[in-house]
């Protein structure tokens, strides 16, 4: 019995399609890394405990649902002594359902690592979430130095000649892109670079735009031999890329831009998956087809 031989075009479809599927799944996956974390060295007193941690859980709902349709939401759960206030904030290119997936795993990793203090901060490599007891008050938002929290560094084999160069420039146009934004984020591919910064939500302007100065300084001191690098300061974040064999798809401004707006990412990896569905059916019949065929001829 002769192998049945599938059209090439068909195959050529079909891993095209579950290469692109999984692209989406890596970009979903890469969101949810614990990155760090501030607890209060405070906690509720076993008075007011359960009123309190009540609030909290409200807050964490709340938070948990508006994500689903916005990368930044700050609300008030519980009322009098007992209010928490708390906000999250996701990275701008994630789409709604990308920036959900990872604020729904931020309420239990934060009770994990902080033990219910007054007061916390979790962050994720794709977005962050942070509660405050009222009674504490609202920290200010503006302090004198930017403060360095945590920084990744890749190391990279070989690396190519000028590479330090290359950065340099690019670092210059990230730092110029974000001190004329106007959300407090920015994206760009320099070259074979792909680069990304962002504020805090209400750290604009001129503040903004230090505390990624303050950032790249930092890269390009402790990632200078490094492809790739992740700078988190206490109200800003910026990473670069560099992708030797050019910078994919999925990371080109344009197709970031239409996957935030429309939160089409989810959508198109269901569409891609049926069309890998329809290829393997019409795959299917063909084989069915050329069996009958053979039944026939015999």
């Amino acid at each position: 019995m002769k192998l049945l031989s599938l059209p090439a075009s068909f195959i050529l479809l079909l891993v095209s399609s579950c290469l692109i599927i999984s692209s989406f799944a890596d970009l979903s996956a890469e969101c949810n890394h614990f990155v760090l974390n501030h607890c209060a060295n405070e906690t509720f007193d076993e008075d007011t405990a359960q009123s309190y941690l009540q609030s909290l859980s409200y807050l964490f709902q709340n938070l948990t649902s508006q994500s689903a349709q916005s990368k930044f939401f700050k609300t008030t759960s519980g009322s009098g002594q007992s209010s928490v206030s708390g906000l999250f904030r996701c990275r701008e290119e994630l789409s709604n359902q990308d920036c959900h997936n990872c604020v729904k795993k931020l309420p239990e990793v934060t009770k994990s690592v902080c033990r219910n203090t007054k007061s916390a901060r979790v962050q994720l490599s794709g977005c962050y979430m942070s509660y405050n007891a009222d009674e504490w008050g609202v920290p200010d938002l503006i302090e004198p130095e930017p403060r360095l929290r945590y920084t990744k560094c890749e190391e990279h084999e070989e690396l190519p000649f000028g590479f330090r160069e290359l950065m340099d420039a690019g670092f210059l146009e990230l730092e110029h892109g974000i001190w004329n934004s106007h959300d407090g984020y920015y994206s760009t591919d320099y070259e074979l670079v792909h680069m990304l910064a962002q504020c805090e939500e209400g750290f604009r302007g001129c503040e903004c735009g230090e505390c990624i100065s303050h950032a790249v300084q930092i890269a390009q001191e402790e990632c200078q031999h490094s492809a790739s690098g992740e700078i988190y300061m206490e109200h800003c974040y910026m990473r670069y890329d560099y992708y030797s064999h050019g910078i994919p798809h999925e990371h080109q401004p344009e197709q970031r831009e239409y996957h935030d707006e429309h939160g089409f990412g989810k959508a198109a990896a269901i569409a891609l998956g049926g069309v890998a569905a329809l290829v393997l059916g019409v795959v299917f019949l063909l084989c069915i087809k050329s069996a009958s065929k053979k039944d026939d001829d015999s």
